[in-house]
């Protein structure tokens, strides 16, 4: 598992919780039932879909305890699972929405994961996932020489 830490995380709340209301935004189904949120974090892009789909049975999943248990302080509500999505989500069942705000970038094999994720959708679900661009940020560029 990896540790995070959400307080230092969560400096930035609003700039990092933003792309995921534009994402939730663009999702256009009615009524979901199941969403899972791949890489919740402290739960912020877990809580925008949460206040789009209050209906919604919901999962935030991430591999950092300590982010998980930021989350569960905030909302029992929730089923929250720290766990590593690299490995096998099956036992997780299927979703109406797999949603994922700038998490996958750092899970290896994005080929076989995004595979696993288009398996975890219900008929007619949708994957709303988002990556930052950071080819040209600095750190990208200072760690590339």
């Amino acid at each position: 598992m990896s540790y995070w830490k959400p307080n230092l995380y969560l400096t930035f709340k609003q700039e990092r919780t933003q792309p995921s209301i534009d994402l939730v935004g663009k999702i256009e189904k009615e009524n979901p039932l199941r969403i899972i949120d791949i890489g919740c974090g402290p739960g912020n892009s877990t809580f925008v879909l949460k206040n789009r789909c209050p209906g919604a049975e919901i999962i935030g999943i991430d591999n950092s305890e300590s982010m998980i248990e930021q989350a569960k302080e905030k909302d029992n509500d929730i089923q929250w699972i720290c766990k590593d999505v690299q490995f096998a989500l099956s036992e997780l069942g299927t979703f109406d929405i797999v949603f994922s705000n700038a998490a996958i970038q750092w899970i290896p094999d994005q080929h076989l994961l995004l595979q696993r994720l288009f398996q975890m959708l219900n008929s007619g679900g949708i994957l709303a996932v988002q990556v930052p661009c950071t080819k040209n940020a600095n750190s990208y560029r200072v760690a590339k020489t």
